[in-house]
């Protein structure tokens, strides 16, 4: 025995404190550790005060969804007020309590007010269930020092358990006994021999403290317990066992003996087999073939139709069954197992934990999954790659790979671990086929062994590229070319079009033809095309690094050398090609025989305007030849009349380049030659280079000067051709530029000396008064140099507003010049601050009472100021909790100015959404937002109270528009303690045609009910009746049911004072029975319920009170039930007046069945109906329908009625045990009758009063499986996900119908992996929320309960940031009044920003713009607006507040 181990008298006075509150102290501080252990595993918040922390009930759901592995019901996440709290409490202790824990006088205020030893009791309750696990015993709370009560069972299995592993120790307690810290470090010793050492400490507080460090470094459990506490002689006991039931978790079930939690297991997999022991229970050998038949489904689905007579024919079965699916050997013969277990209650338990392990084994494989291309194919010495994804283990996980013949396949074999996943890289080294087997626990996984096909390494040199597919190609035309790789070694071909906007690409095999494809795509658009062909991950070099894609026909061509030129003198014609692609002007001549070349240049105006220049030789006919980079136009040949020029001199002008005004005259000179007839004509034509043809006046004056009059509309370089006698003239065409007159130093410039990062920054330049010239803005930057300027017209042709987004703090300057010349002031300085971003001081404004009632077909619309934060892009989104599949609805957030922003929702359905509003990667206060859109008033009238009591029926009356549509009307009600609503069927039509619903209150509280219309909302169909325990005044029913007046009175009664409107249900007053309810109204507003009275008379004069029931809208009803055949009085009286035509009588028969002998019988002699009994006066009320296994429900029996009898309730049929129903009395005569189902099927209950079936009896409710079913799950996004790196984005996931389980999801890359967080926002709805840091390509797993939901993995396309440059626009360039004008905008390549249009008219009016998404395009927007009258109207289109090029677009509106 080791020197610590052997003190009898062990010393803890070194360390004493008051016994008398230091357990509160110790306990409080072990239980909110043993909290915060398990918090940590889900959720970011921690308990500091048990006292305070839990109050809002939010905390304590996540603790319990930790613990029970199960979702949590609704509650509210951010809870604000006392409501909203105690309700997150009253849902968090009803889950307490459907967990089968039993709690002692604890309720929400409780836990709201901070009672902390009721807190304290409430923890040990659930340590007990789900910690130390002893619930056959249960456990209940007790925050004591002496241990609480309910913890007797649990400390006496811990002290066994401590016996079987200590020997020898003698454990009396569980508070001093452990004080010195020796009996904790006998159990590490035992638990893992060695692990002591020698240098054990002295003092029994280091010796504590050393233990408690030794258990965490060798079995990870939680320090709990601080070293002082421990030592300390006030340990409660309830803190020591918390602690050492960790101990106790560490071994297996076969390990420890827990035979409980082995049966626990059993009953789970064979619930309808009710075993109670290891030993009689399992002799037939039934037993065994089901339990391996429940691990491994379908090994022998029969086998409740065995013999228990043929005991060993059925172990040998199981014996079999077990080897061959699920790989156990169980080293038994049958007739060992027939004789196993005799004198012996654990005689079958090895076998039976050898199967449990095998099952654990099984459960692991089957949650692993492995995917990857490195799964389907290889290349010979090229790095394949695969995923598998576990839950198990590292340890657990194997991977062989091998040839088809066994043998290992040559090259390196690699693996890299995230949490949960390994990346299996392998290098093959020789081609064929191999196999790859994936083992967890020694089994293989879901498709384990893969088989993969090795290709040899391709020689890329080898293959040939040919085609005209692959030069110069047509747009809109089928582009062809052909890939000869037969000699290459494989077939793994792929071809990428980057660039410019194709059909998708075509790869086809030639056939007959191994390894030659011929490739087909069409280009749709203009440009360099960028052909990208792959062998086997390999790019092909086939000499070429881009495709022209060219467009012939938008080549214009204009000038008098395209039609007549002469002899010796040049000829000029120009080339506008801006919408041809990028592409060479080949221009070329001939006359006859002879050929030239033609001169081609850019203009001085536009790069992509060409002016050609040839000189022809001789008179007579020349061909021009024009193309574009060898395409041919339309026509490509134009002929061109040379004739002998009509001037032998040449032409020229004094000046070329003139100030625009208002009429110019320009002077030129004929030099050097004569008149050729006295009848010639000097004329001129004249064309602006952008500007097209402009009128034009020749005057001839002195001395060989003539004079140009022209008034050009625009600066622009004109052509003018000179004609003498109808023939050019050497020098012709004349070239004048006109330029608008210049005054830099008259430009006037505004704007702010500071600014913001992010927020745009606006300059007004004002040039009215500069004149001609051009505007150019450079803003230098302290980060990146130059940045991205946009100018936008103001408010007139003069004013330009000049915009930039600083992207960095600093100074920043901001040159302006006017045709090369800087303006006054410039450059200006300008200090930029970097503003934080701040979502939450955001300013939302929407109106109120829309969010709690919008009608459909208004808009919803919301509008944001962001002037008191940073710069940053809205989101918005809006899920409708209605729809099954939880689809979200992208809202647009539309700029309206600098810092104003406004949002339009028109919700498609009625029903309830959630609008998610978020300013960069946060919410904006309030959201998400809760939006009930309802049908609008009309369809549906709904009258019901405010207040009713336990056990009395409340009443609802609907009154339907159109009367043949009932089918789309429901009605729900639910108590706040009710996890489920419960829908009222039973709608009874009356004669005023309205509709009565009835549903029974059988808990006290407020209760909430819910009308639909066609599944959506109603105005008013929303409201709570608050139910009390007694009988409350005011009563608890609406509308009764009734029909005109026009029974009989009695006149002796006609002169008394009448009061009140009477309506009598004619039904049951013209054909009532006995056993039947009869009842009349009366309309009595502003009276109480006391004053309102009634009494029925029978035939044989027998007095009884009539039932009064109301509802807030002053309508009575009163019942009765009539026992006896013959003619009754009913008298109504309120404030002990008598009604008007009180009293009214009613003729009762026999009821329904009764034979004529026995009606007349009961008429003579006025008798109850013999052996009628009571049963027939009692109600079943709220039946469920289709209930989920494990879930309890109830249903309520109403006997109020009734005289004498009692209730009974038996199984009639069905999978449910006659102990799982429990019978409750709520009050007189009302029953509330509970089921607990455990298995699947269809039940029957007789219901029985006095030993009779009551009316419904029997009574049948569906049983539901809630097996998990991950493909019932719905995300609302697809592959691929374009996200924008570095910033938070969102994924809305959907389980109803998929049963009970966990969401589970991880984005991964090949170097990055983390979990995302999960926030569940509704029911069935999550919100899981993750960040990508860098760029890239991810997978998005999402999972539940361990498998894929369909979709999953998605493909997360990360990008860094917005390329407003990269937005391309479709814009027409004419339009007509009132008629759809519609845009084309494509943000394919645009990374991430929000879209902003803004049109206005020539008044600068602003249009409306209605956005949608394209059909074919999954990022193209069509921008749609209707112009009201003529003229220019201007389109703004910015991406993330950047103009897109060509913005401002003009549209020109006839």
């Amino acid at each position: 025995m080791a020197d610590w181990d052997n003190d009898p008298n062990p010393d803890t006075s070194g360390y004493l404190a008051s016994a008398g509150t230091d357990w509160v102290r110790i306990q409080r501080s072990t239980f909110t550790n043993w909290c915060n252990e398990h918090l940590r595993k889900k959720s970011q918040r921690r308990i500091k005060d048990l006292g305070s922390d839990l109050k809002d009930g939010v905390i304590l759901l996540q603790l319990l969804e930790t613990l029970s592995k199960k979702p949590p019901p609704r509650y509210s996440r951010q809870p604000r007020i006392k409501q909203q709290m105690l309700e997150n409490l009253i849902a968090a202790l009803k889950f307490i309590r459907d967990e089968g824990i039993k709690l002692v006088n604890i309720g929400n205020e409780d836990i709201f007010n901070g009672k902390e030893k009721l807190i304290l009791g409430l923890i040990w309750a659930l340590i007990q269930h789900y910690q130390i696990k002893t619930r056959k015993t249960g456990g209940g709370g007790g925050g004591s020092g002496s241990g609480g009560g309910g913890a007797g069972s649990a400390k006496e299995a811990m002290k066994q358990w401590l016996s079987e592993v200590l020997p020898g120790k003698t454990v009396r307690n569980f508070t001093r006994d452990w004080n010195d810290g020796r009996l904790l470090l006998s159990l590490v010793e035992a638990l893992q021999p060695g692990s002591i050492g020698n240098s054990v400490p002295d003092e029994p507080l280091e010796r504590c403290r050393y233990a408690i460090e030794l258990a965490e470094q060798n079995f990870q459990v939680p320090k709990l317990l601080e070293a002082e506490d421990l030592c300390n002689p006030a340990v409660d006991e309830l803190s020591v066992m918390t602690y050492l039931s960790y101990f106790v978790s560490l071994g297996d079930i076969e390990d420890t003996g827990d035979v409980d939690q082995l049966l626990d297991w059993v009953h789970e997999m064979l619930p309808s087999c009710n075993l109670g022991n290891f030993d009689s229970d399992w002799h037939s050998g039934i037993a065994l073939v089901g339990l391996v038949d429940a691990i491994s489904p379908g090994a022998f689905p029969d086998w409740r139709d065995l013999s228990p007579d043929t005991g060993e024919e059925n172990f040998q079965m199981g014996i079999d069954l077990s080897k061959q699916h699920l790989d156990v050997d169980l080293e038994l013969a049958a007739e060992e197992l027939v004789a196993s277990g005799a004198g012996n209650d654990l005689g079958f338990m090895p076998l039976i934990a050898e199967l449990h392990t095998a099952s654990k084994e099984i459960e692991d494989a089957r949650n692993c999954f492995a995917f990857g291309d490195g799964l389907i194919d290889a290349t010979v010495g090229q790095r394949a790659e695969f995923n598998v994804q576990h839950q198990s283990r590292v340890s657990h996980i194997s991977v062989e790979i091998v040839t088809v013949d066994g043998q290992p396949v040559a090259g390196q074999v690699t693996a890299g671990e995230t949490s949960n996943e390994l990346v299996i890289g392998y290098t093959p080294m020789a081609q064929g086929p191999c196999r790859i087997r994936i083992m967890c626990c020694a089994r293989n996984i879901p498709n384990s062994p893969f088989s993969v096909n090795v290709q040899p390494e391709p020689d890329a040199s080898s293959c040939r590229v040919f085609g005209s597919g692959i030069g110069t190609v047509l747009v809109n035309t089928q582009q062809e070319f052909t890939v000869d790789a037969h000699a290459a070694g494989t077939d793994q071909l792929k071809v990428l079009l980057q660039d410019v906007k194709c059909t998708p690409v075509s790869v086809k095999e030639v056939q007959g033809k191994t390894g030659v494809y011929t490739v087909t795509y069409t280009p749709l658009e203009v440009g360099a095309l960028e052909v990208l062909i792959l062998l086997a991950g390999k790019l092909i070099d086939y000499g070429t690094s881009s495709v022209l894609v060219l467009d012939p026909s938008q080549v214009f061509l204009n000038g008098e050398g395209l039609r007549t030129a002469c002899a010796g003198q040049q000829a000029v014609f120009t080339a506008d090609t801006r919408n041809a692609g990028p592409g060479e002007l080949q221009v070329s001549f001939s006359t006859g025989q002879t050929k030239g070349a033609a001169s081609v240049g850019p203009s001085r105006e536009d790069d992509k305007i060409f002016i050609v220049e040839y000189e022809p030789l001789k008179m007579g006919k020349l061909s021009i030849n024009v193309k574009w980079s060898g395409l041919p136009l339309a026509p490509e040949t134009f002929i061109v009349n040379v004739v002998k020029p009509g001037y032998t001199g040449a032409v020229s002008l004094d000046t070329n380049k003139i100030t625009l005004g208002e009429v110019v005259d320009l002077t030129a000179r004929l030099q050097g030659g004569g008149k050729q007839s006295s009848n010639a004509k000097l004329t001129a034509k004249a064309r602006g280079l952008k500007t097209g043809p402009t009128p034009v006046q020749v005057k001839v004056g002195a001395n060989d000067l003539f004079h140009i009059e022209m008034k050009p509309e625009k600066a622009d370089e004109y052509f003018i051709d000179i004609f003498f006698d109808n023939v050019p003239v050497a020098g012709s065409p004349l070239r004048a530029v006109f330029a608008n007159p210049c005054h830099p130093e008259l430009v006037v410039a505004q704007g702010p000396s500071n600014g913001s990062v992010g927020r745009r920054i606006e300059y007004i330049v004002d040039t009215t008064q500069a004149g001609g010239g051009d505007l150019e803005v450079y803003v230098t930057g302290p980060a990146h140099g130059d940045l991205f300027v946009t100018v936008e017209q103001g408010a007139t042709p003069t004013e330009h507003c000049l915009v930039y987004t600083p992207d960095a703090e600093g100074q920043h300057s901001l040159e302006i010049k006017w045709s090369g010349t800087p303006i006054p002031g410039s450059p200006f300085q300008l200090d930029v601050v970097q503003q934080t971003v701040d979502a939450s001081k955001v300013r939302v404004h929407y109106e109120s009472e829309q969010l709690k009632g919008l009608v459909l077909g208004d808009p919803f619309v919301m509008a944001f100021d962001t002037s008191e934060t940073g710069c940053d892009e809205f989101s918005a989104m809006a899920v409708s909790e209605s729809e099954a599949n939880a689809q979200s609805h992208d809202i647009s957030v539309m700029a309206q100015d600098e810092d104003v922003y406004t949002m339009t929702f028109d919700p498609p359905t009625p029903g309830d959404y959630m609008l998610y509003i978020f300013y960069g990667e946060n919410e904006v206060p309030g959201s998400p937002f809760s939006l009930r859109v309802m049908t609008g008033a009309g369809e549906v009238d709904v009258e019901s109270i405010r207040f009713g009591d336990v056990g009395d029926p409340v009443l609802v009356s609907l009154r339907l528009a159109d009367k043949t549509k009932r089918g789309n009307l429901s009605l729900t009600a639910q108590s706040l303690e009710d996890l489920e609503p419960e829908d009222i069927t039973d709608l009874v039509e009356q004669d005023d045609g309205s509709l009565l619903a009835q549903y029974m209150p059988i808990i006290a509280g407020q209760h909430h009910f819910e009308v639909m219309w066609c599944n959506g909302h109603i105005v008013n169909g929303t409201f709570d009746v608050e139910i009390t325990p007694a009988r409350q005044t005011g009563g608890v029913v609406s509308r009764a049911r009734g029909g005109a007046a026009g029974a009989s009175h009695s006149p002796q009664r006609s002169n008394r004072r009448r009061s009140g409107m009477v309506n009598l249900n004619k039904h049951t007053f013209n054909e009532a029975a006995v056993g039947e309810r009869v009842s009349a109204s009366i309309q009595a507003p502003g009276v109480a319920l006391e004053a309102v009275t009634g009494q029925v008379t029978d035939p044989d004069g027998k007095v009884s009170k009539a039932e009064v029931l109301t509802n807030s809208m002053g309508t009575f009803t009163l019942y009765t039930l009539p026992e006896k055949i013959g003619k009754h009085l009913m008298e109504i009286s309120v404030s002990g007046r008598p009604v008007s035509g009180s009293p009214f009588s009613f003729q009762v028969e026999a009821a329904s069945g009764s034979s004529a002998g026995s009606r007349q019988q009961s008429k003579s002699s006025s008798a109850a109906l013999p052996g009628s009994g009571e049963a027939h006066r009692c109600v079943i009320t709220n039946i469920p329908a289709n209930v989920m296994v494990g879930m309890a429900c109830r249903f309520v029996v109403n006997a109020r009625l009734a005289e004498i009898g009692d209730l009974s309730v038996t199984v009639a049929s069905g999978p449910l045990r006659q102990t799982d129903i429990t019978i409750a009395r709520l009050r007189d005569k009302v029953y509330n009758v509970q089921l607990a189902p455990w298995v699947p099927g269809s039940v029957q209950l007789n219901v029985l009063w006095g030993g009779k079936p009551v009316p419904k009896s029997p009574v049948v409710i569906e049983f539901v499986d809630c097996t998990p079913d991950a493909s019932k799950c719905h995300a609302n996004t697809e592959s691929p996900l374009q996200v924008a790196s570095n910033r938070w984005q969102r994924v809305l996931v959907n389980t109803e119908g998929a049963g009970r389980g966990s969401l589970t999801a991880t984005l991964k890359s090949k170097t990055y992996e983390a979990p995302l967080l999960i926030e569940r926002q509704a029911r069935f709805l999550y919100r899981c929320a993750f960040l990508s840091q860098t760029p890239g390509t991810y997978s998005l797993i999402i999972k539940w309960a361990g498998e894929h939901i369909p979709g999953s993995p998605f493909t997360v396309n990360s990008v860094h940031k917005c390329y407003p440059d990269k937005v391309k626009v479709i814009s027409l360039k004419t339009s007509k009044v009132n008629q759809p004008c519609i845009m084309a905008v494509d943000t394919s390549e645009a990374g991430i920003g929000v879209l902003a249009i803004k049109v206005s008219d020539q008044h600068g009016k602003n249009i409306d713009v209605n956005l949608k998404k394209a059909k074919d395009a999954q990022r193209k927007v069509m921008a749609e607006f209707t112009p009201k009258q003529t003229g220019h109207h201007q389109a703004i289109i910015k991406w993330s507040r950047v103009q897109v090029p060509g913005s401002p677009f003009v549209i020109h509106i006839v």
